[in-house]
């Protein structure tokens, strides 16, 4: 479903129209995952459920509804996420400064991504984290890391289960990256592109969708990724149909760009 905040109706305001923008809450994804990456150990984890949290006052609820069949009663919901752990971690502000500044800059939604550069200041950042939003009823969960230690004494206080640095190694995602825990790399997660080889077909459609699975928040595959980006600017200036076959110059140029595709998943991060 696609909702058009902006759409108006001829002299009518549209609802971004009638909104307070404020501040934009959201920390940036590259500011994360390159701050994680300087670190020594690394360390990531989520909240459960963290959207269905978020209680709002009676009054603004009606303020927050889509408006929708009524079929459906249930009443949960997602708002408000990120102001609401922004107001709990700020009261840890002078008192636990370090967890503090992680949390307000390393929580892009329910999503933490950290580290330290030695086991016992990771575990006490990841342990300090699970603890104040704890108090706020927010379970951070499913933590994982690269160094074994750390995990061995997450299991010690049981925030993790036994044997689970094994099972998560080659298959964590961190932000849509994979993050092997043994090598201490990242890289595009190709998977979904390849699979859809199996319905490829020498259209529009195909050219559009296939890129829309890239990808790459570091933007470090750009070179490869602008490439898909001209190919649809060429396919659009021709005024092709969406399920038109396309002309061979343009076929040769997505055939080659999808026979590289594979090349992908040797390009790593450190």
């Amino acid at each position: 479903m696609v909702f058009n905040c902006s759409s108006c109706a001829k002299v009518n305001l549209s609802l971004n129209d009638c909104l307070d923008q404020g501040p934009n809450l959201n920390s940036s994804v590259l500011d994360i995952i390159l701050g994680f990456r300087k670190f020594k150990i690394g360390f990531c984890g989520d909240i459960e459920e963290a959207f269905l949290i978020i209680g709002i006052a009676g009054d603004d609820k009606k303020y927050l509804k889509f408006l929708w069949y009524p079929d459906d009663d249930n009443d949960d919901f997602k708002v408000l996420l990120n102001a609401t752990i922004k107001y709990h971690t700020g009261k840890y502000s002078e008192t636990n400064k370090s967890c503090f500044k992680m949390l307000n800059s390393s929580l892009y939604a329910d999503d933490l991504c950290h580290g330290a550069n030695d086991v016992e200041s990771a575990f006490n950042l990841s342990s300090e984290a699970v603890s104040i939003l704890s108090d706020a009823s927010f379970n951070l969960r499913k933590l994982h890391t690269n160094s074994k230690q750390l995990y061995d004494l997450w299991i010690q206080i049981g925030l993790c289960e036994e044997n689970s640095f094994e099972k998560d190694n080659n298959k964590l995602k961190v932000f849509g990256l994979v993050w092997n825990l043994e090598e201490d790399m990242l890289r595009v997660d190709v998977t979904s592109l390849l699979e859809s080889f199996k319905f490829l077909e020498n259209t529009k459609r195909s050219v559009l969708s296939t890129a829309a699975k890239v990808f790459d928040p570091v933007e470090f595959l750009s070179p490869f990724v602008v490439r898909i980006k001209r190919l649809m600017q060429e396919i659009w200036e021709r005024g092709l149909g969406w399920d038109s076959n396309l002309p061979e110059d343009l076929e040769s140029k997505w055939k080659k760009w999808c026979a590289e595709i594979e090349v992908l998943d040797e390009v790593k991060l450190e």
